[in-house]
């Protein structure tokens, strides 16, 4: 089921992408593409919020992405807040491919603060030798007590 909908998204996605190019309208005057693309971003708002963990993923990471906001905007927050471990690594590596401050900030954050130690792990790993050796000191305290991480 799981990839079904990842194919369906996918179908979708590209859909909207080639019609974007088009230059037709619908009978209100509304650019097609961009009727498709609100119906895209309805459909992933509302995989944002499913009780699938993997749906949830996908949406939120591609949300992070996409957003015209910095970091991703609220989907970023969102995706820092989750209680899955998985959507937690989806959203840094949506967060790796932003270019802006609030994006290193935001994994700033989540290299101290998130649940999920791959997580952190993922989030240092990116930020490199932007961030202090004493950063990266306190939060790899905080993991103290860490036999392994569960899987």
């Amino acid at each position: 089921m799981d990839s079904l909908f990842r194919l369906i998204l996918v179908i979708h996605l590209l859909c909207i992408t080639a019609c974007v190019h088009r230059q037709g309208a619908t009978a209100t005057g509304v650019p097609q593409g961009e009727v498709q693309k609100a119906a895209a971003l309805q459909v992933l708002e509302a995989a944002a919020s499913d009780a699938d963990v993997s749906r949830r993923r996908d949406a939120l990471a591609a949300l992070v992405s996409a957003s015209p906001d910095p970091a991703g905007g609220s989907w970023g927050k969102r995706g820092r807040w989750d209680p899955s471990a998985y959507v937690q690594r989806a959203t840094v590596q949506a967060l790796a491919g932003r270019p802006e401050p609030e994006a290193r900030q935001l994994l700033k954050e989540m290299m101290n603060a998130a649940s999920d130690p791959y997580a952190r792990a993922d989030a240092a790993r990116i930020l490199g030798k932007e961030v202090a050796a004493s950063e990266v000191e306190a939060a790899a305290a905080g993991m103290e007590g860490w036999k392994a991480a569960g899987l």
